[in-house]
């Protein structure tokens, strides 16, 4: 896994793959704004940003829609507002944020009792609350902007195939609701979870549980048979012509969610901050290199030159600060201090809907989003209703997890790819969790779902293809999450480099975490910048410590994976986090 973090980071490639979500295109999906004046883009701008996804966007409209508040006492005029370009590789929201799996879903327990071990408490609390928090924020600013969005607060449920996941998942929820405020378990709240257990302990308070009751209320069935052959073999001692039984569900935990089209909702940003506030967008617009000098005039001030391709509406750009929104590209502009820190991981999406040869095992509109969590890893889920048609499309994505050799989709940047195992896999896995496989019914109790021959799995071409012909697949994509050695994302400014900022490395759960860390990074170059001291202060309040981009943390740990695909639960750390934002993949 460390080779795979020495791998150079290529820029994003020109060409990839269409999302669902990126059809139809934003109107402003190819925008090259023009130059006001004659010497607009040889003067130094105020604030250049880097990355059009969802962490740049809120970037661009932090700077120009909430402008640092003024001391009580001061009569000076308002300054005037700040001049902000933008430069994007591809189109407009090309990357993560616009091929993600349009969750909103932060899943804190699974990561809370690791944080707590490794930063404190207080830290623990930080990140949770944080994550909370920008998902009620996120849908917020949709509705009251009047985004469409597919904007929808709801809840979400965790399907556990692995009774050790489970536990520690139950144990986690115990310490993270003793750690809570009062209010933040109330229904609803931050630390609030509904725990569906069949064989609860005498310490568990949320009570039993039927399998049956909690099959019934989610419309899954009480075993996963997909027969995709990367669902792991029997052993040996099974003998000659048997084949793996389903993974059992063991258990199931709900708690507040939601659910978003990150590319309507990031586009709209961006449109309000061209048409309203004169942001500048150059996309198609690759950022070559990254220079820093001090500008030749009375008062020098430290500028950083953008070197892009020659063309007419996009020399050489330069800044008095730079904002980099790149999560798994950063290292291709600054592989120092970020190569093997911020590692790119892809990852694999598809869009579904049910086949009419069948009836839907759900109803038309699931009211709530999912995922399904095994040993090694996860899928994520959401539905939505087509507009044109009312159709239900189910957006599912993952099997990272099943992969044998997980390690070969980290450090390449390929989005225009798929990864053929995966796609078979995820082709057959809403039939093998909602139902019609041959082999449906199964009323035994082993708690792992690792006994008997009947609902059998595991490779049959028969099998795998009638599963896979009752899902129709509309699209299927990949995305390039920014995985960090820590699982934590770098927000602030990078060592050495005065005046060059970054927000990146979102593991894959940006939709739950970039509003917050763009509002705080605005925070705290405009603390940099002399202005917005107060402001800064009520950051430093909220915002975790630990996301800070520090000498330590660069020069640390050595990459060993995606921390939150890490099995190891008895550290506290859980085997996947059940897809937050986003959702899967995110900028």
């Amino acid at each position: 896994m460390e080779e795979r973090s020495h791998i150079p980071v290529n820029p994003p490639i020109p060409n990839p793959l269409p999302s669902y979500w990126q059809t139809p295109p934003s109107p402003l999906a190819n925008i090259l704004s023009p130059p006001s004046a004659h010497n607009d883009l040889e003067e130094p701008y105020d604030y250049a940003i880097i990355g059009s996804g969802i962490s740049g966007a809120m970037t661009a409209y932090n700077l120009l829609f909430n402008p640092p508040k003024q001391p009580t006492t001061t009569t000076s005029p308002s300054p005037p507002p700040p001049r902000v370009i933008m430069l994007e590789a591809r189109t407009l929201c090309s990357g993560a944020t616009g091929r993600n799996g349009g969750h909103t879903k932060a899943a804190s327990y699974r990561t809370y009792l690791h944080h707590k071990s490794t930063h404190g408490k207080s830290e623990a609390l930080k990140i949770a609350r944080l994550e909370y928090d920008n998902i009620r924020a996120t849908h917020k600013l949709a509705q009251e902007l009047g985004i469409e969005c597919d904007n929808q607060r709801c809840n979400t449920v965790d399907l556990i195939y692995d009774r050790e996941t489970f536990e520690a998942g139950k144990k986690a929820i115990r310490e993270l609701r003793a750690d809570a405020d009062e209010e933040e378990r109330a229904l609803g709240g931050m630390a609030w979870y509904r725990i569906y257990d069949p064989s609860p302990s005498d310490h568990d308070e949320d009570g039993m549980t039927p399998l049956s009751a909690i099959t019934q209320k989610f419309y899954v069935k009480e075993r996963n048979t997909n027969p995709s052959p990367l669902i792991p073999a029997p052993d040996s001692s099974e003998g000659e012509g048997r084949r793996r039984r389903g993974e059992k569900l063991v258990g199931a935990i709900e708690y507040t969610a939601g659910r978003i089209n990150a590319y309507a909702f990031t586009t709209s940003i961006l449109s309000m901050c061209v048409t309203q506030k004169k942001l500048k967008i150059l996309t198609n617009t690759p950022v070559l290199s990254i220079s820093s000098s001090s500008s030749p005039s009375s008062s020098p001030t430290l500028l950083h030159t953008l070197q892009t391709p020659t063309n007419p509406t996009s020399p050489t750009i330069t800044t008095k600060t730079l904002i980099l929104a790149t999560n798994a590209y950063t290292a291709s502009l600054l592989p120092s201090p970020f190569q093997t820190h911020i590692v790119p991981l892809r990852g694999q999406i598809t869009a579904q809907q049910f086949s009419t040869r069948h009836n839907s095992p759900h109803p038309s509109v699931l009211p709530r989003t999912y995922s399904f969590i095994y040993k090694n890893g996860y899928e994520y889920m959401i539905s939505r209703n087509e507009p044109s048609d009312g159709t239900q499309h189910i957006i599912i994505g993952g099997g990272l997890g099943r992969l044998p050799e997980m390690a070969g989709e980290f450090g390449g940047v390929d989005d225009g790819a798929l990864n053929a195992d995966v796609s078979a896999y995820l082709r057959g896995v809403l039939g093998g969790y909602f139902g019609f496989s041959k082999n449906d019914d199964d009323d035994d109790n082993d708690e792992n779902g690792l006994d008997g021959e009947e609902g059998l799995v595991g490779g049959d071409d028969g099998e795998l293809e009638e599963q896979q012909q009752q899902y129709q697949v509309l699209n299927e994509w990949t995305g390039i999450m920014g995985a960090t050695t820590d699982g934590l994302p770098f927000v602030g400014e990078v060592p050495g480099r005065r005046g060059v900022w970054v927000l990146a490395g979102f593991n894959g759960h940006g939709m739950v975490l970039c509003l917050k860390c763009a509002e705080a990074v605005v925070g705290m170059v405009r603390a940099g910048g002399g202005e917005g001291e107060e402001e800064v202060e009520t950051v430093r309040e909220w915002f975790p410590r630990c996301f800070g981009v520090t000498r330590e943390r660069v020069e640390g740990a050595v990459f060993k994976g995606r921390v939150d695909m890490d099995g190891g639960v008895g550290s506290g750390d859980m085997a996947g986090k059940g897809g937050g934002g986003g959702c899967g993949v995110v900028v």
